[in-house]
C-alpha cells in the first residue's frame, strides 16, 4: 500500500510540474515544449499535461489568428496514471532487484 502511494504522490507532483512548464512558456513564448503538437491546415493545436492549445490562422488579411488555451481534465488524468504506471514498475524493478 505504501508503494501505490508514494507512486500516486509522485506521480500528481510531475504532472502538476509539467502542466506549470507548459503553462508559463505558453505564456512567455507561446509555446509548450512538453506537449503534443498537431498541424493541419489553418491549425495548429498543441496537448500535454491537462493543457490544450488551439491557434487558428486567419485565412484573409483583414481578420485576426485565434488563439485559445484550455485545461483538459481528460489529458490531466491520462497523462497522470501514465507516469503512475512507469513509477509503479520502476519501483517494483528496483525493489525486485534489491532483493
Amino acid at each position: 500500500m505504501k508503494r501505490i502511494t508514494v507512486t500516486l504522490i509522485i506521480s500528481f507532483l510531475l504532472t502538476l510540474a509539467g502542466l506549470l512548464i507548459n503553462y508559463l512558456s505558453f505564456k512567455d513564448q507561446g509555446d509548450m515544449p512538453l506537449a503534443i503538437k498537431h498541424f493541419g491546415g489553418e491549425i495548429t493545436a498543441m496537448s500535454g499535461f491537462g493543457l490544450k492549445c488551439v491557434h487558428i490562422y486567419a485565412m484573409t488579411p483583414e481578420a485576426g489568428d485565434s488563439v485559445s488555451l484550455s485545461f483538459s481534465i481528460v489529458s490531466f488524468v491520462l497523462t497522470f496514471l501514465l507516469i503512475a504506471a512507469i513509477i509503479y514498475v520502476l519501483l517494483s524493478l528496483f525493489r525486485l532487484f534489491k532483493n
